[in-house]
C-alpha cells in the first residue's frame, strides 16, 4: 500500500490519503452489502467461525492473488 496508494493518486490526480480513504469506504460498502457466502470464498473464517472484515492491505493482497491466478490460467 505504501507504493500503491501514491501511484494510484498520481494517475488519478489525487493524494495517497484520499486513495486510502476511498479504498476503506469501498471495502466497507461491499462488506455491508455483500453476501457473506461470497466473502467466505476469498477470506477464511477466524477461530470463532466468523469472517472478519478485511483490512485494506488484506483485501488488496487477496485481490492481487486472484488476479494473478486468473492471468496464469488464461
Amino acid at each position: 500500500t505504501k507504493e500503491l496508494y501514491p501511484a494510484v493518486a498520481q494517475v488519478c490526480g489525487g493524494n495517497a490519503s484520499h486513495v486510502e480513504r476511498s479504498m476503506r469506504n469501498a471495502i466497507q460498502a461491499a462488506w455491508t452489502r455483500a453476501d457473506k457466502r461470497v466473502w467466505s470464498i476469498y477470506f477464511a473464517p477466524d477461530s470463532t467461525g466468523t469472517i472478519p472484515r478485511p483490512t485494506n492491505a488484506a483485501f488488496i493482497s487477496r485481490l492481487a492473488d486472484c488476479l494473478k491466478l486468473d492471468c496464469e490460467s488464461a
